[in-house]
């Protein structure tokens, strides 16, 4: 009904529920007695700064409480006498959100996605723009001596950008059932740029939360963290990765110093207390009540749990914690897309930064989980091959466009849904227990019997947690269109699977795995060097291990573990048991350190499995060298493996079986968090940067050899080709062979007007016998011509491959051009003003001293060819493709980055000349108009005289035009509509041409 359901949409009720639910939490609140008790006690003798200061606080409190029934009396009236106040002010907070709420969603200064529509991207590649920060941040990386410093080069050692290994913090993966085959992920190996670094956290909570953030803290100053290119996080790591590059400015140490204060109240975040905290704050009502009004106008989605327990984590954790000013909110540390522009990510300033959860799939046959990820840019399954702006998530779609546009979700509701294990299935509990509790005892094997029982497939749809994971509009619904034979009425006749829900569940990774090794090794983003910090519960057990080796069968891997790693035995176990008890009664740094030795950093190699090296964790050969190992001829991967271990520098404490640092203890004090964070600080400090240094110089030296042999080889092919040349050209001294290129030569002088009518000053030419005899040769391949000719313009010289080369092909050339150092964006004078020209070109030439003016504007040429491009115009003039006669002295490339990118109708000053033009990338539609003769009366003529043919240009294809194409048509690349699907993806353009110089050349 119209009224109740305006009453639950309404902030009145959604606070009252609120209340009542921190009020539930705040009686049920679960709080180990034992430890407290313990701590009394050590505090009575070993005193430090900070429970010193809560034990004074407390006696305080005891001696100034009222102890008369007057003055108790005279308490309870106070507080009684401030309440109606505190109420008024909360009816006054709750009476203004629905109207922020109606004047946000027309705000577009505020929130400019209302002027955008989104559309879902279907592809396994990574987002173009992703792409562009992926050869930013290598260059970043390679220009401050972040890289240098880490691996300590001598000073004069310049790092070449495609040396930069990729950093990651996971592994590799292939799904077997729906994702990337083995022959996809090996042919991605070969011409994937790799070279990555990856950082990331898995689950564990609060352990894993503040565990993390002293972790990040430790790469950040041993010079890892400037080396890396993604950052990653599962279940409480997001907590961290979020506040990270929020409300900490990337800075780890500020943000451990955050969590410390937030610690020292002693509040649990789903407790009343506080709800109260975050309520008194400025504008704090409304960060905890928008997100989930906004939600329920919807009115597609309804409201759980989930989605309160969403706002109210995230807005506590994130509260201001600063003496010197009121607890406050931003509304910009809930815009995750943003998190793209305010950290400079477009210049590669940050890694990426990944949110992890998944999505539960009882489908037979299949995964039980399906992977999601959210970065600044998109969300979305690299499993599904699908995505959606960061932005627009929460959007309500239909067969892949939105129908509505709505102002961005609240980064609380998105970290909602990857940090939601209370709304996982009860086996994924018992799971984590059981992995805790030792074999062949009582209540493992009831607990065992019980998981038994839970995971029964109906019992798991009907009954499987009563707390309901969130619900979010489900982007990829009816994202197929039904299939149906139009006779035999056989096929798809209607979306299944998830394209048949309208609503999506996400939840918390963990339960699919307590890394997030799997989105990193998406094909198309391979890293070098995988640092898993695991801070789970069970990282003392073999379960750890097992993980590894369930996440290489699932992916497809072959890991191999390098000497000193290896499973645990049960004697292992018992071994390490017996010296943590030895070790608790009498320690020394030196029986500590030799307790677990090898531990804290654990190297495995990891390549593309096959039927000789199946998929998973396996044992090294007893021939260790490389030749001994799968894969040694491709690249090959390294994950180091970073357990939060006992440490020498806090013998006592053991981060995995303290009572206070279980996985489910959501109150914690600061000295517990300091605790904490100096073990997991020391852990990396001392054993993780050096293991990772090691590493990362492996892969550095092995990128470097491997460039420099290219190099080497591409030069003396180089070289061959223009000894060949010259060869070529001593023999076209002869007479017969003169007479033609005197011709050829003659032909060239003629010049005539540019696109816009302008006349332009001949040019006269020198003798091509002497400087580039051959050069002016036309396409006269028969073959060629007939095969490739353009219907509707078969009276001019256009022809048009479209499929030259593999996309595969096309993208590996595009992004190795993109890396060159010659691209630049010209100054152009337009009606007397200097404008920025949107479309970046880098020019080269055969011959040094050839310069080339464009639009008024003196052209950057560069000599020579760069060998790519020496290479891409070598096998261009092959008698297989336009003929050995057919050479170019020039090459003009441009950039595109996005459909935005535009090159307006024009004609080049080249008639009779040759211009070649291969595309890579994005297709664009390329246009010819046929420029309208003066005097023509006829209208038959003025038909003939207007018409257009437009091209797509595929990516690896190749345009073709000459004779007196230039003079009669003028052609252009137009802007493409920001609706388009392929608006955001790059494309660059190679433009080969034949020019004659003597003193300059213009087009």
């Amino acid at each position: 009904m119209p009224l109740a359901r305006r009453i639950r949409t309404s902030p009145g009720y959604l606070y009252l529920k609120l209340y009542l639910l921190c009020s539930l939490v705040s009686f049920f609140q679960a709080r180990p007695i034992t430890p407290l008790i313990k701590a009394f006690r050590r505090a009575e003798s070993t005193l430090t700064h900070t429970n010193a200061a809560s034990l004074a606080k407390f006696y305080a409190s005891m001696l100034n409480r009222p102890r008369g029934m007057g003055e108790r009396i005279a308490s309870v009236l106070a507080e009684a006498a401030r309440l109606p106040r505190r109420w008024f002010d909360r009816a006054k907070d709750l009476a203004e959100i629905r109207g922020r709420i109606q004047e946000e969603e027309i705000d577009v200064k505020r929130w400019p996605e209302l002027q955008w529509d989104s559309h879902v991207r279907i592809s396994r590649q990574m987002h173009p723009i992703e792409s562009r920060f992926l050869r930013q941040r290598r260059r970043a990386i390679a220009q401050s001596g972040s890289l240098s410093r880490l691996l300590d080069l001598p000073k004069d050692e310049i790092v070449h950008p495609k040396d930069v290994p990729l950093v990651s913090v996971d592994c590799l993966w292939r799904c077997p059932v729906r994702c990337v085959h083995a022959a996809l992920l090996t042919a991605a190996l070969d011409f994937v740029p790799l070279g990555q670094i990856g950082i990331g956290g898995s689950g564990g909570g609060y352990r894993a939360k503040f565990g993390f953030t002293a972790g990040l803290f430790a790469l950040q100053r041993g010079g890892v963290w400037d080396c890396a290119a993604w950052s990653a996080g599962v279940s409480g790591s997001c907590w961290t990765l979020a506040a990270l590059y929020t409300i900490a400015s990337h800075d780890a140490q500020k943000l451990l110093a955050h969590y410390t204060a937030v610690a020292s109240e002693g509040i649990h975040p789903l407790s009343r207390q506080a709800l109260d905290v975050v309520a008194r704050s400025k504008r704090g009502t409304y960060f905890l009540l928008a997100p989930l009004l906004a939600k329920a106008r919807s009115g597609v989605v309804g409201l759980g749990l989930m989605d309160l327990y969403a706002t109210m984590t995230t807005s506590y954790q994130f509260l201001s914690r600063s003496p010197q000013a009121r607890p406050r909110l931003s509304r910009s540390t809930f815009q995750w897309s943003r998190v793209f522009s305010r950290s400079a990510l477009h210049d590669g300033a940050q890694p990426m930064p990944i949110l992890t959860a998944v999505r539960r799939d009882l489908a037979v046959q299949t995964p039980p989980y399906q992977w999601w990820e959210a970065t600044p840019i998109e969300i979305g399954s690299p499993e599904k091959g699908a995505w959606i702006p960061s932005w627009s998530f929460g959007r309500i779609f239909e067969r892949g466009e939105c129908k509505r546009r709505l102002p961005e979700m609240s980064l609380a509701l998105l970290l909602g849904y990857c940090t939601s294990a209370p709304a996982g299935p009860l086996s994924g509990y018992i799971s984590a227990l059981l992995a805790t509790l030792p074999e062949e005892t009582l209540a493992r094997n009831l607990l065992s019997r019980l998981n038994a029982f839970v995971q029964r497939q109906r019992f798991e749809k009907m009954w499987g947690n009563p707390i309901r994971a969130a619900d979010e509009p489900n982007p990829l619904w009816r994202g197929r269109a039904p299939k149906l034979d139009a006779v035999t009425h056989i096929g798809q006749s209607a979306a299944t699977g998830l394209e048949s829900a309208p609503r999506l569940k996400l939840m918390d990774s963990g339960l699919a795995n307590n890394l997030p090794s799997h989105i990193f090794t998406m094909p198309s983003r391979l890293a070098d060097v995988i640092v898993a910090m695991d801070y789970s519960s069970d990282v003392q057990t073999g379960a750890s291990l097992a993980r590894l080796s369930l996440f290489g069968v699932e992916r497809g891997l072959h890991l191999v573990k390098r000497p000193g790693l290896a499973a645990k035995t049960e004697e292992e176990l018992e071994e390490t048991r017996h010296a943590k008890a030895s070790l608790d009664a009498s320690s020394t740094s030196t029986d500590f350190a030799r307790s677990f030795k090898g531990k804290y950093a654990q190297i495995v190699d990891a390549w593309p499995a096959n039927e000789q090296h199946p998929a998973g964790l396996h044992e090294a050969p007893s021939d260790t060298s490389r030749a001994a190992l799968p894969g040694k001829d491709k690249q090959s991967h390294t994950i180091v493996y970073c357990p939060l271990l006992p440490h020498a520098c806090q013998p006592l404490f053991d981060p995995a079986n303290s009572e206070f640092s279980n996985s489910y203890n959501l109150v914690w004090t600061a000295e517990q968090v300091g605790t904490l964070a100096r073990t997991a600080q020391a852990c990396v400090e001392e054993e993780v940067i050096g293991a990772v240094r090691a590493i990362v110089r492996e892969h550095y030296e092995r990128r470097k050899a491997a460039r420099l042999e290219l190099a080497e080889q591409r030069s003396g092919h180089q070289n061959a080709m223009r000894h060949h040349e010259g060869h070529e050209a001593e023999q076209e001294r002869q007479p017969s062979k003169r007479a033609r290129t005197d011709q050829v030569a003659a032909a060239s002088t003629k010049m005539t007007k540019a696109g816009d009518g302008r006349d332009q000053e001949p040019v006269a030419n020198v003798d091509v016998r002497n400087r580039t005899a051959g050069y002016m040769a036309p396409v006269t391949r028969r073959d060629f011509i007939e095969a490739h000719r353009v219907s509707g313009l078969e009276d001019s010289e256009v022809y048009y491959m479209a499929r030259w080369i593999s996309r595969d092909q096309a993208e590996k050339w595009r992004k190795e051009l993109d890396d060159l150092p010659q691209w630049y964006r010209p100054t152009l004078k337009v009606y007397g003003r200097e404008i920025k020209q949107s479309r970046a070109i880098a020019a080269f030439s055969r011959e040094a001293g050839l310069p080339l003016k464009y639009s008024g504007h003196e052209v950057e040429m560069h000599c020579p060819f760069p060998p790519l491009l020496d290479e891409i115009a070598k096998r261009l003039c092959t008698k297989e493709i336009l003929g050995e006669e057919v050479q170019f002295n020039h090459a003009m490339l441009n950039r595109y980055d996005d459909g935005s990118v535009y090159i307006g109708k024009h004609s080049d000053n080249l008639e009779n000349q040759v211009i070649v033009t291969v595309s890579l990338g994005a297709e664009r539609t390329f246009t010819f108009e046929e420029k309208k003769a003066r005097g023509v009366k006829s209208t038959v003529d003025k038909a003939r005289q207007s018409r257009k043919r437009s091209l797509v240009l595929e990516s690896g294809s190749v345009l073709v035009m000459q004779g007196d194409v230039q003079k009669r048509f003028t052609h252009e690349i137009a802007r493409e509509s920001k609706k388009s699907p392929i608006y955001s993806q790059p494309r660059t353009s190679i433009t080969f041409r034949q020019l004659v110089y003597e003193k300059r050349t213009v087009i």
